[in-house]
């Protein structure tokens, strides 16, 4: 049965395309003006298509790799990811590194073949072997996520650092986190990849490819400075706002499109800007010193998986301006003070209180409306924290902080709604609700949307889609999505020793 599928223009031309054809379009470029094929060139590339199938059928392995490209953008053939996948694996197993290396990135999303990170594992590893740098790169960054192999940062680096090496500028970048986080005194197992001189191959990077660099080493001291935090946001902001995406000088005025964009973000659940509110807070960057609102961000950041927020938070506990300024808003009943109270008590930060009482600090603060309190409150009857669970009462709450404001409760209703814990007139709406969200960065949506393809829910079911989602949010931190991506793995994992994990 033929599948047609709609490519990314970056995927499609980037990453696939071969170089003839690049050598094509830029003859095009130059003599037309334009990248667009006129009636005249498109007669040329029906002609050309045919001598094409030709070839391919007698047997040309560049030929082969062509039509797979051509019937996988649909140029000039009818689109057929199928056909497109197996014309692509004929040439890849006649030993051409860039199908080897595109049949990777099939098997990786899924695209015509049956998503298996296991197969894309061996065909990068067969292009990376012929030397071909950005094969090298994807094929290092395999061992740094403990799903398809055993992490080992050394084999990792040492794939990484040879693509490096040829001048590949993404592999250069993240050759210099593995030094500057000394992950290669962090490791366990280590593979010497085979030594080959063959012809170099070069090809641009691009987001779409998948793996990428997942490593939960990540620092998580206050120390950490202010522009690597607001780095981190940026990248991921929404890019509705262009203004919002210029990185800001540390002194940025609150009052700009970045900062706009930047609370909108966090509203909607975003841990990486949750966490640069808080140090604006904390610091008193353009902003009122605050260290107690500061810890309401650095808690709601933690509650969306953020690596960095348990450490920041801990840090800031043990200053002596939170401690002081904590005890007077606590005995104030400041609500604020409250949620705080109720949270590190949550998480172990404090032993101060026991469930009980904790429970009755979160209640104080719900009583005043303070919508971050109502959100966590709800997560408790959701999952029968401190309270015996009831997702109705959970939904109540996280409805009422919904109509104070809150995207980030409507997000959480959306998702109680797809995972079958709250019933809805129009579920299909919570799941335009959570794609949406999705794209703008909500952590929780992302998670989410994983877990709808996954298992069909409300959508066609789409292994490889459900990784791409699930990989989003396990780049960020979410120990939830990183769990279900090993799931997945763990599903069709081949009884060969090398795929083997530790428990």
């Amino acid at each position: 049965m033929k599948t047609r599928r709609t490519f990314t223009v970056v995927v499609l031309i980037a990453l696939l395309l071969s170089a003839a054809s690049s050598q094509e379009r830029r003859r095009i470029q130059t003599q037309y003006g334009s990248p667009f094929v006129r009636e005249i060139d498109l007669n040329a590339e029906l002609l050309e298509t045919f001598v094409v199938m030709q070839k391919a059928n007698a047997g040309d392995i560049s030929a082969m790799h062509e039509l797979g490209l051509r019937y996988l953008e649909g140029r000039t053939v009818p689109a057929d990811t199928i056909k497109g996948a197996l014309w692509i694996a004929k040439a890849a197993g006649l030993g051409l590194p860039v199908a080897q290396f595109n049949l990777g990135i099939l098997y990786t999303h899924g695209w015509g073949v049956a998503w298996n990170p296991f197969e894309a594992f061996k065909t990068f590893r067969a292009a990376a072997e012929q030397d071909m740098d950005i094969a090298q790169f994807l094929f290092g960054l395999q061992y740094t996520e403990g799903l398809v192999v055993p992490r080992s940062y050394r084999t990792a680096y040492t794939w990484i650092k040879r693509a490096a090496d040829k001048g590949y500028d993404a592999a250069k970048g993240v050759a210099a986190e593995f030094v500057e986080k000394d992950l290669l005194n962090k490791d366990s197992t280590f593979a010497e990849p085979a030594a080959n001189d063959k012809k170099k191959k070069h090809a641009k990077a691009d987001s779409t490819l998948s793996p990428v660099f997942l490593s939960f080493h990540t620092d998580t001291s206050r120390n950490v400075s202010d522009s690597v935090l607001i780095a981190e946001a940026v990248k991921e902001l929404s890019p509705k706002n262009p203004a919002a995406l210029r990185q800001p000088k540390a002194n940025v005025p609150l009052d700009s499109a970045w900062r706009n964009e930047l609370l909108r973000a966090a509203s909607s659940g975003n841990p990486e800007a949750l966490v640069v509110i808080g140090r604006f807070f904390e610091r008193g960057t353009a902003v009122r010193q605050d260290p107690v609102l500061a810890a309401t961000y650095y808690f709601r950041a933690l509650r969306l998986d953020s690596p960095r927020a348990p450490g920041l938070l801990w840090e800031l506990m043990q200053t002596n301006k939170f401690q002081q300024e904590f005890d007077l808003r606590t005995k104030a009943n400041d609500p604020d003070a409250l949620y705080v109270w109720a949270g590190i008590t949550a998480v172990g930060f404090s032993k101060l209180l026991d469930e009980k009482q904790a429970l009755q600090q979160l209640q104080r603060a719900v009583a005043v409306g303070h919508v971050p309190a109502m959100i966590e409150l709800g997560l408790c009857y959701l999952g029968g924290r401190w309270v015996q669970r009831d997702p109705l009462k959970g939904g109540v709450l996280w409805q009422q902080a919904m109509n104070l404001g809150s995207p980030e409760a409507r997000i959480r209703l959306a998702t109680a709604v797809v995972l079958g814990e709250l019933s809805a007139s129009d579920p299909q709406e919570a799941l335009k609700v959570l794609k949406s969200a999705a794209q703008e960065g909500s952590l929780i949506a992302q998670s989410a949307i994983g877990l709808c393809y996954e298992q069909g829910i409300g959508v066609a079911r789409d292994k490889g889609e459900a990784a791409t989602w699930y990989r989003k949010a396990a780049t960020r931190g979410s120990q939830i999505a990183y769990r279900s991506l090993r799931r997945m793995h763990d599903e069709i994992r081949p009884a060969d020793k090398e795929f083997q994990l530790e428990e």
